[in-house]
């Protein structure tokens, strides 16, 4: 749980000092050795929950445009903890879901090597969330992906933030928060 509360000393500072709060999602070290995943008990047992809860809460009550980038693997709690935003963006081929599929398959079917299956079941493809209305784009990767280009892969990148923050500049803070917590409600709602 320190991790959660750093990030939530630094997100909520008093007064608010910064135009724009921009927060890259991404950690691939959460892959479980051996295919064996304890991430409920241990995690719940640290209060992993509430901490999350908590950075939710608090990115809700920034007062400044939030733009949330998933670049890596945003499997776990605490990709969506930290992916509160006016607008989240996805690079192409990265994943973005509340549990791996590692461990989603090790809880679901006792087997991680099933995680291709429960990565399907889960739909946390960049297309995936664009359709479900969980993202507002998917940024463009490099023939190959990000990491084979990395100059490239920063170019599309500061695009697409320029683009977003082109659209959030001058949105009162009462209003951006307003409209943060709507998108939030109405995300991937039936219909």
């Amino acid at each position: 749980m320190g991790g959660f509360a750093q990030l939530r000393r630094t997100k909520v500072p008093a007064p608010i000092e910064q135009d724009v709060f921009v927060d890259f999602v991404g950690d691939n070290d959460q892959v479980p050795l051996n295919g064996e995943v304890h991430c409920l008990e241990d995690s719940e047992s640290r209060g992993v929950s509430e901490a999350i809860a908590a950075n939710q809460r608090g990115m809700f009550a920034l007062p400044v445009p939030i733009i949330s980038v998933v670049i890596g693997e945003g499997g776990s709690g605490g990709a969506i903890a930290i992916g509160v935003a006016d607008r989240i963006y996805m690079l192409e081929y990265t994943y973005y879901g509340v549990i791996m599929p590692e461990a989603c398959a090790a809880i679901l079917w006792r087997d991680s090597s099933q995680s291709q299956r429960a990565a399907q079941a889960m739909q946390i493809t960049a297309a995936d969330a664009a359709r479900l209305g969980i993202i507002d784009g998917i940024i463009p990767e490099p023939p190959g992906g990000a990491h084979k280009d990395y100059e490239q892969a920063a170019l599309l990148l500061k695009e697409q933030l320029l683009k977003a923050l082109a659209e959030l500049k001058g949105i009162p803070g009462d209003r951006l928060m307003e409209m943060r917590w709507e998108k939030f409600r109405n995300m991937a709602a039936p219909g």
